[in-house]
């Protein structure tokens, strides 16, 4: 079941999905699975360090939004060794994620009314200049 969930992961870096969405993937292999598993099972490939989990604010009422998420490879090697050729905007978006982390900001994603915005940066430390 980690695989198949890797594997979803994986191929949806940087697209805003659910827990609901993962387990309605799996189901269609007749893996029977609840919520909080995945959850579970995300939760501990952040801490493999083999992603990172973006959270979503709405930008209009300052509030993080619960269970609305987008999770970026740490390292792109993951998805050229599974799937080879890949989108190339998903790429691209995923390096600017990883190269925001390393300039230390805080990072999440936003949305303003219907529209979205790929990433909010907030400066984690202000002696730390580029």
């Amino acid at each position: 079941m980690l695989d198949r969930i890797i594997q979803f992961l994986v191929a949806n870096t940087g697209q805003l999905f659910s827990a609901n969405s993962i387990v309605k993937y799996l189901k269609k292999d007749r893996i029977k699975v609840s919520v909080n598993t995945i959850y579970n099972y995300i939760s501990y490939t952040e801490e493999a360090c083999l992603i990172n989990k973006i959270k979503r604010e709405n930008l209009q009422g300052k509030k993080i939004l619960n269970h609305a998420e987008k999770y970026y490879l740490v390292d792109l090697g993951f998805r050229q060794a599974i799937y080879g050729e890949s989108d190339q905007g998903q790429l691209l978006e995923n390096i600017v994620c990883n190269e925001l982390i390393r300039r230390g900001y805080k990072i999440t994603i936003g949305k303003f009314k219907e529209k979205e915005v790929d990433f909010v940066c907030n400066r984690l430390c202000n002696d730390y200049f580029l």
